[in-house]
């Protein structure tokens, strides 16, 4: 297949990939049938451009191949356990965030990636960046909360920010215009992080500054010294303003972060879901409760005021992966995951290094929170850095990225 071409399918399905996750935030509130007419529209388009484009079937391995079967397979052992249901209740497993088109997302290794369809994605990702500035100005008497409902500001923006956070790391293929939109985005959304104590949040985009950091000077600048010394004597000043003021932005701005920064919101829920399956069969810890899995907490619904003894998920990744997969499905993610870190580092270009590095902070985030649970931008973005770290695009270098 030609590559143009097959390098518009793949953005196309990647693209409607976005549409997918953000579509309920622009018009949920207007119409709930809307947004699932949406998203069952786009699901069909994802599936027929998926069978139209040139599917990567060479050689990338037999470790990564063997590796994709078992997960291929598990997840149909996890769908299949499902309280199935009948009529709607069928189509809202297939569509809802975290049914059954979570566990499709790794097909997404299966396309063929070269230099034009990378390409063609950081631009379909810088797509997905811009629309976040609507999302943010439709819920701006939201944007900062405290209390209770503060985690609501985290999917303020459907967590496009987080492609902010991956294009920093390719701020040699933008132009200077769309570099200071990534930067905007980026700079705001942690600044709002901060302000709504999303400690999991602001945790992962220091780390992303930090990588981009140290993208720019290895691969960018690494020929003009001077400059990366002036740089880094004014990052490492600011960091110093920073700490001798901490006491005042602690009763200031940062006051609501400054009073979370010790809470520990994790160990409770952690203990009734360890709780639960301490006096579960030795099943339940193989192969999970299956994708309705639920572990016992109560629960009250704050649209309802119902309360529920069963919750459907845990906000700690690894224990999220084992209420639906079991132990071995942590396993699985995790001997896919290692690899291809350690490709993605080792090729010592640009594109597989940001993708390896990138990779990396899942291992940290899959504890802060569970990224790659729900179907979502951070989901997308694992798989993308996954597929491109197992097969030799990794190798790309700048000047291939500029070129033509």
């Amino acid at each position: 297949m030609d590559s143009y071409l097959n390098a518009r399918y793949v953005q196309r399905i990647y693209g409607l990939l976005i549409g997918y996750v953000s579509i309920r935030y622009f018009v949920e509130d207007i119409s709930t049938t809307f947004a699932r007419m949406s998203e069952c529209l786009m699901l069909g388009l994802i599936v027929y451009y998926y069978l139209k484009s040139g599917l990567y079937m060479n050689s990338y391995g037999k470790y990564i191949r063997f590796m994709l079967s078992i997960l291929v397979i598990w997840s149909i052992v996890i769908v299949f356990r499902a309280d199935w249901g009948s009529g709607k209740d069928i189509l809202f497993k297939f569509i809802e965030l975290r049914g059954v088109v979570l566990y499709l997302l790794p097909f997404l290794f299966f396309l063929s990636y070269d230099k034009y369809s990378i390409k063609g994605l950081l631009d379909v990702f810088f797509i997905g960046v811009v629309l976040t500035l609507p999302l943010w100005l439709l819920n701006v008497d939201h944007l900062v909360q405290s209390g209770s409902l503060s985690y609501r500001t985290e999917t303020i923006g459907a967590l496009l920010p987080f492609f902010a956070a991956f294009l920093l790391l390719f701020s040699c293929y933008f132009t200077r215009s769309k570099n200071y939109i990534i930067k905007l985005v980026y700079v705001v959304y942690f600044v709002l992080m901060f302000l709504n104590a999303r400690r999991n949040a602001s945790l992962s985009f220091f780390l992303y500054g930090i990588i981009a950091y140290y993208i720019y000077i290895r691969f960018v600048n690494h020929r003009r010294l001077e400059l990366n010394i002036i740089m880094t004597f004014f990052s490492v000043l600011i960091i110093l303003i920073l700490f001798i003021n901490m006491d005042s932005l602690q009763h200031g701005s940062f006051r609501f972060m400054a009073e979370r920064a010790g809470e520990d919101s994790r160990s409770g829920v952690e203990q009734l879901f360890l709780y639960d399956f301490s006096r579960s069969p030795i099943t339940d810890w193989i192969f999970g409760r299956g994708i309705d899995g639920t572990y016992y907490q109560e629960v009250r619904s704050m649209d309802t005021g119902d309360v529920q003894t069963g919750r459907a998920v845990i906000e700690t990744g690894y224990l999220d992966m084992i209420l639906k997969g079991g132990v071995f499905y942590v396993v699985l993610i995790l001997m896919i995951l290692l690899p291809a870190i350690y490709k993605g580092v080792k090729s010592k270009s640009i594109v597989g290094v940001s993708c390896g590095l990138f990779l990396f902070t899942y291992l940290i985030d899959m504890y802060t929170a569970a990224p790659v649970s729900t179907l979502s931008v951070r989901a997308i973005l694992f798989w993308f850095c996954v597929s491109i770290c197992y097969r030799d695009e990794r190798y790309i270098e700048i000047e291939e990225l500029k070129s033509e």
